[in-house]
């Protein structure tokens, strides 16, 4: 037995010699308010040792040899720290560590760019800016967006196609100005109503309340809404857009665009058709068999509305001898049908089981049509520093019809009652083509007298054409054939 008893001995020793002793150290890593540190570094550089802390600061440093060590601890944001331990024992804990937090002073960051919205909403302007990012997504028009504004007031008469009436601060009519990238609304495909524009043309709406400014070049008691359509910045992009909704409704709209930042050559084009029959269910007063009126639910039957129109602009800028030069053609096509006068007006009578139905008689075959064409030049430049000019002109052609030449009368069923000997469901039969030309320019100088300061001067001189022609009447003696004109400056 005694032989076997020193090689065993001997390979123990050995296995001590190349196996030291380790140890582990357990502690936490905070800053000086004790709170913890999550996931701090924690090394022995010299070893290559280290772990990393968990979310509350812990942290467990294992196999660590007894003796003398150097531990560093860092964290973002906090200065490193070094701590010299003796270490005689294989469990050590409650090694914690408190780190300062470290500032570093930087040089002077200024950040420049604010959104045109942002811009005018921080102005000394009576402005609401309306941006439409956030509704494009919604089956929304403009005039749904617009009434939800503080300060504004949009009535219709009926569903998507149908007069609008809008009033901004209690006025309204002629008391308000319309404007399309700041030209009349008139000179854009978007002549006949501001209420059916598609949200998805438009990036945002600028409704200034009291006195016109000074850029449009136009003079109003209420003030005025200037429609933003989306700038043109990237090489290439655009949207398309469909939505298809109750009462037989679909709206679509597409914009492209096209930028070349090397040359400043830009190019866009936008398009958009509306289409609904709005037979939705109204209460009619109607006459039963014996002549009482009696309440009834019924569908309209001719009220169906088509829009389309399209629009493109090409130009160049940031040329030494032009800020911006460019062109824009537009169309707009519109036909309506009408269902009934505009104000037929109510009857309640509980006693008869009718409350707030439609008085009156519906028409079956009555329609205005519309349709307007023209173009716009833009000219910008900066001849210095403190100078800028800008010149705008366009020129439009809009013609509307009005036909109403049926014999026939309809009831709210969409039958035919009677067969006049005259024709007119309005009254006296009408098929009238009205004619309208206009020019317009705007000259406007800015010189800034400082960041602040600025002196404007603006020219606006306008001239319109307007004449007619009333199909029904034969020979020289229409008087919807007399010419009337208008110059403004």
């Amino acid at each position: 037995m005694t032989k076997y008893i020193f090689p065993l001995t001997l390979m123990l020793a050995i296995n001590s010699a190349i196996s030291p002793e380790t140890a582990t150290i357990q502690g936490r890593v905070m800053d000086l308010q004790r709170q913890p540190l999550p996931y701090a570094n924690v090394l022995i550089e010299k070893l290559g040792l280290g772990t990393v802390g968990n979310g509350e600061g812990y942290f467990k440093l294992e196999k660590v040899p007894l003796g003398t060590q150097t531990i560093t601890v860092s964290s973002l944001g906090y200065k490193s720290q070094k701590v010299t331990l003796t270490i005689s024992e294989k469990e050590i804990e409650g090694v914690n560590f408190r780190l300062k937090e470290e500032t570093k002073e930087l040089e002077e960051v200024v950040v420049r760019g604010k959104s045109d919205a942002s811009e005018l909403r921080e102005s000394a302007q009576a402005v609401t800016v309306v941006t439409t990012e956030t509704v494009k997504l919604q089956t929304a028009d403009l005039g749904e967006i617009m009434a939800k504004t503080e300060g504004v007031s949009v009535q219709r008469g009926g569903g998507l196609g149908s007069g609008a009436r809008f009033a901004l601060g209690g006025l309204s009519g002629d008391q308000i100005r319309f404007f399309y990238n700041g030209v009349p609304l008139d000179f854009s495909p978007y002549a006949f109503g501001l209420a059916n524009v598609p949200v998805n043309a438009i990036e945002r709406v600028e409704v200034y309340k009291g006195v016109v400014p000074i850029q449009f070049g136009a003079d109003a008691l209420g003030g005025a809404v200037n429609l933003v359509p989306p700038q043109t910045n990237k090489k290439i992009g655009g949207s398309v857009s469909y939505q298809t909704g109750s009462f037989g409704t679909h709206r679509a709209t597409a914009n492209l665009e096209h930028y070349n930042e090397d040359s400043g050559f830009f190019a866009s084009f936008g398009g958009f058709y509306d289409y609904t029959d709005n037979n939705y269910q109204i209460d009619v007063a109607v006459p039963n068999e014996r002549g009482q009126l009696q309440q009834f639910e019924v569908e309209r039957f001719h009220d169906a509305y088509r829009a389309f129109g399209a629009n493109f602009a090409l130009g160049l800028r940031n040329k030494k001898w032009a800020k911006e030069l460019s062109l824009e053609g537009y169309y707009g096509d519109y036909d309506n049908e009408i269902q009934n006068s505009q104000a037929p007006g109510l009857i309640n009578e509980p006693q008869l089981g009718i409350n707030n139905a439609v008085a009156g008689s519906p028409f079956g075959e009555v329609v205005f049509t519309s349709f307007s064409t023209g173009a716009n030049l833009h000219y910008t430049l900066e001849p210095g520093d403190k100078w800028t000019i800008d010149l705008r002109g366009g020129y439009n052609y809009n013609e509307r019809e009005s036909l109403d030449v049926s014999n026939n009368l309809y009831n709210w069923f969409g039958e035919v009652v009677r067969v006049q000997n005259q024709p007119g469901e309005f009254g006296l039969a009408d098929n009238l083509i009205t004619k309208s030309e206009n020019v317009f320019a705007r000259q406007q100088t800015t010189f800034y007298i400082n960041d602040r300061h600025s002196l404007n001067l603006s020219l606006a001189p306008t001239y319109g054409l307007r004449t007619a022609d009333d199909l029904l009447v034969d020979g020289p003696f229409d008087p919807a054939l007399d010419e009337g004109r208008l110059f403004d400056f």
